[in-house]
């Protein structure tokens, strides 16, 4: 304590001096010699300091009670709703026909989410060199498919298929399994037929936003985006939806199914 002590006095000298020589005429070659000065003497002191080691006093009985205290309600967390997400209990895993099936109902705008265009606008707004999303409020049909094959061949099954009245939009989605043969040109070029004039795009959605090797001559045509990317956008869309119903009467079912897809959402998002 004593040597501490001595410290802080040294130093508290040092600086009120430094303060002094700052207003004297010549304070800049007498502070040269005062910093040498002052440096020489306090380096054997700072050899010479040992940091202070706290042992902690620690309490077993009440460290014990405190632990006892907590085992119930980690109990009853464990077992109620807490921790409870659908689509783990669901087993959908990384499965990409199970995935692509609750996105397609999420993005369908007649789907019982009761969440209406809100997914599908924030993910054709991510579309580039498209102007699908304006076109959305005047379509007077929007169709979605999963499993689909457009034309009729099962060489071209895509996973999700929007057929809407003033665009067309096809999803690759991509978990684990690799690009088909020509996959994408193949898509490619099946919408130039299906579309009939209407603007339209593929969006490949991936988990690393990997872009697509089968693109061809489309490739200004497709979108790559992940699965962490459309989860954070849609979440951030629900999140003011939620909040503008704020004082609002909303149905249980309602509430049940936003809870529902925010789960998918953040269940997606560690793909």
């Amino acid at each position: 304590m004593q040597t501490h002590a001595l410290h802080v006095t040294q130093l508290t000298g040092f600086f009120d001096g430094l303060n002094r020589l700052k207003a004297q005429p010549k304070g800049a070659v007498a502070l040269t010699t005062k910093l040498q000065s002052f440096f020489t003497q306090i380096t054997p002191l700072l050899r010479n300091l040992r940091p202070t080691k706290l042992t902690p006093e620690i309490n077993v009985d009440q460290l014990h009670l405190w632990f006892n205290a907590l085992k119930a309600p980690i109990d009853r967390a464990k077992q109620g709703a807490f921790s409870f997400n659908p689509w783990i209990t669901a087993n959908v895993k990384r499965d990409e026909v199970r995935n692509s099936a609750i996105l397609a109902w999420l993005l369908n705008p007649k789907g019982n989410h009761g969440l209406g265009k809100l997914a599908l606008k924030v993910l054709t707004g991510g579309v580039s060199n498209s102007d699908l999303t304006l076109n959305i409020a005047d379509s007077r049909y929007c169709t979605v498919r999963t499993e689909s094959n457009p034309d009729g061949s099962r060489t071209n099954r895509v996973d999700i298929e929007i057929d809407a009245e003033l665009f067309y939009l096809l999803i690759e989605v991509k978990i684990d399994a690799p690009e088909g043969v020509d996959q994408l040109s193949r898509y490619g070029a099946l919408c130039e037929k299906r579309a009939h004039g209407r603007p339209w795009a593929i969006i490949f959605l991936t988990p690393n936003k990997s872009p697509p090797k089968t693109a061809g001559a489309h490739e200004n045509k497709i979108t790559t985006i992940s699965w962490a990317q459309l989860s954070h956008w849609i979440s951030k869309e629900l999140r003011q939806h939620i909040s503008a119903q704020q004082g609002e009467s909303v149905e249980r079912q309602e509430i049940l199914a936003q809870e529902c897809v925010k789960h998918f959402l953040s269940y997606i998002r560690n793909f």
